[in-house]
């Protein structure tokens, strides 16, 4: 049995007052694709007492451009982020990510605050949030607050939201004039796989000089990590083979991989460092393609 009760919530105040009365024994389910797995696997005698189905909240869906960033419901399907004009436009790294994510199926059901709060150190859309400096927005008992993308994950499957609290949006600054954003994955075949590493990438530039250089990377830590090097390496600079080579192996000495199923530390390590460069160099030239002619 995966659960005992099962609410489908209308509005947030019956989110909040589902869960206060449910208290340890509640969750939150969207569209579901990691939690009942993971309560498949878990708890085949003794589900929770109540999950709490948020996937029809009008205030939790819908994409719209608000002062200068991309605001995503947390229950908007990966689907729908991955197709929306909006997205494409103005957060390409995360449309990218969002169409990278496992099955079509499973992409039409997925929601972005699920995939957040479920914390994979391998999660998809989260080094794109967290390249392009993503914000979430988050309600609780103490009132609502908002917190970086890069501040949510403390660990494997574990977040610094309160048992009470829930995502609602996720906030996105739109993508400049002037910059470029890519996405890339290494998985065990192309489609369908968790991935062994994944990177995105912001670049920023002024001319043929980089004017700011953001790089995530999934898979290679316990948490999706900000690489605090590769902006010393490239700002202010015309970027060249000897750069790009200094800038792999830089990423390749920052991760911290380990071994699993999907591949070893090593091989994570030095493909971190070259899907890391590749994301950073595609971001590169897609900056040079959206300059004005004046910034070219």
């Amino acid at each position: 049995m995966l659960c005992r009760q099962y609410c489908v919530a209308t509005s947030l105040d019956e989110v909040a007052a589902s869960l206060s009365a449910g208290g340890d024994g509640a969750k939150i389910i969207g569209g579901g694709t990691d939690l009942v797995i993971r309560l498949s696997d878990t708890c085949r005698e003794k589900g929770p007492e109540l999950l709490v189905d948020v996937s029809g909240i009008p205030e939790l869906r819908g994409i719209e451009l608000v002062d200068g960033q991309v605001s995503i419901g947390a229950a908007t399907t990966m689907s729908e982020i991955a197709h929306s004009d909006l997205v494409v436009r103005f957060a390409p790294c995360l449309a990218q990510a969002a169409e990278a994510v496992a099955t079509l199926q499973i992409r039409n059901v997925a929601t972005i605050g699920g995939n957040l709060a479920n914390a994979s150190p391998a999660a998809d859309t989260v080094p794109a949030l967290m390249a392009a400096q993503a914000e979430v927005d988050i309600v609780g008992p103490e009132g609502p607050r908002a917190i970086t993308v890069a501040s949510l994950a403390t660990g494997p499957g574990k977040t610094s939201l309160t048992p009470l609290e829930i995502i609602t949006r996720v906030r996105v600054p739109a993508m400049a004039d002037g910059e470029g954003q890519a996405f890339v994955k290494l998985g065990r075949r192309k489609a369908l796989s968790i991935s062994i590493v994944n990177a995105a990438a912001c670049v920023g530039r002024a001319g043929t000089s980089v004017t700011h250089a953001r790089l995530a990377l999934g898979a290679v830590a316990p948490v999706v990590m900000l690489s605090l090097e590769v902006g010393g390496l490239l700002e202010g600079v015309v970027p060249d083979a000897e750069v790009w080579a200094a800038v792999e192996e830089c990423i390749a000495q920052e991760v911290q991989p380990i071994d699993d199923i999907r591949g070893g530390a090593a091989y994570r390590r030095s493909m971190a460092g070259v899907f890391g460069r590749r994301a950073l160099q595609t971001a590169y030239e897609a900056a040079g393609m959206n300059s004005s002619p004046e910034g070219r």
